[in-house]
């Protein structure tokens, strides 16, 4: 079916797609105009929203199908019957665990043929469910965002189950050279809260994408909730990421010492003097 060749698209990048691109996709793909064309597929399909940024459209993945949180489930349940460790990793030492542990047991089958999931990897599975399941994921501390220090106005601190991560950054619009929010998901303290969460290191990757798509779908359907700076800034706006490629930037994570993203993800300069190093990323986020 057109739908789930379109979701499997999604979510094999990261769970959504600049609507251009996608259309460009679209067109070797017979399955899509024999349903008429790609606007009729996320447009009538629960399994896409369509978000506009300015002069350009992005598609995101989304599906209403949870993980089941009840142990010994009944059938009649609707949702997928799996231990949440053998989801993202793969596999789960934990001794006792009374979850499922076979995602292709009769139950997930029909709860993926019915929800149109059925032809996703174990890690686009992933990539779905992350997004949409907010019991998978910590939600970023808002109190971390608020006031001083390398903790903000955390109560808990490094104790703080949420995720410490600035949300202008997570946005795509932090450009704060003096921000003092954690702006790599490596650093110390988000790393441990998603690593004891069962998120796994070949996971982190996308991580960071994962979390903005789950910033922009809450936005879309919450626009009137939705705080537009949390940094300290009086009128710190969310312009298009692409506005701040060109500016010269020390990455903070780098001088921390805890950047994990060399020559792969990060955009921000990693010496001090001397000829400086660029690394252009083709996503933002």
């Amino acid at each position: 079916m057109a739908e789930e060749t379109v979701l499997k698209i999604l979510c094999g990048c990261n769970g959504a797609m600049d609507y251009e691109r996608l259309l460009d996709i679209s067109y070797g793909l017979t399955e899509i105009f024999r349903d008429n064309s790609l606007d009729k597929v996320i447009e009538n399909s629960e399994l896409f929203t369509v978000i506009q940024h300015d002069d350009r459209k992005e598609v995101f993945a989304q599906t209403r199908v949870k993980m089941c949180k009840i142990s010994g489930c009944n059938e009649v349940c609707n949702d997928i019957h799996l231990c949440k460790y053998q989801l993202m990793n793969g596999d789960c030492n934990r001794r006792g665990c009374s979850f499922g542990h076979q995602l292709m047991s009769q139950h997930n089958i029909r709860v993926l043929s019915v929800s149109h999931m059925i032809r996703l990897s174990r890690e686009e599975l992933c990539v779905i469910l992350l997004q949409c399941d907010s019991s998978l994921l910590p939600p970023v501390c808002v109190s971390y965002n608020k006031g001083r220090g390398p903790f903000g106005s955390c109560p808990e601190k490094e104790t703080c189950t949420r995720l410490h991560m600035c949300m202008s950054f997570i946005r795509g619009c932090c450009d704060d050279t003096d921000c003092i929010r954690s702006h790599d998901f490596h650093e110390p303290h988000p790393i441990g809260v998603l690593r004891r969460r069962g998120v796994s290191s070949h996971l982190m990757s996308l991580i960071p994408f994962i979390y903005r798509n789950i910033v922009n779908l809450k936005s879309h359907r919450n626009p009137k909730n939705t705080q537009p700076a949390l940094n300290n800034r009086e009128n710190t706006q969310c312009e298009s990421p692409q506005t701040h490629a060109e500016e010269n930037k020390i990455c903070l994570s780098f001088l921390k010492g805890y950047c994990k993203r060399v020559h792969i993800l990060c955009a921000y300069h990693h010496q001090l003097g001397g000829s400086l190093l660029w690394v252009d990323r083709s996503y933002h986020f």
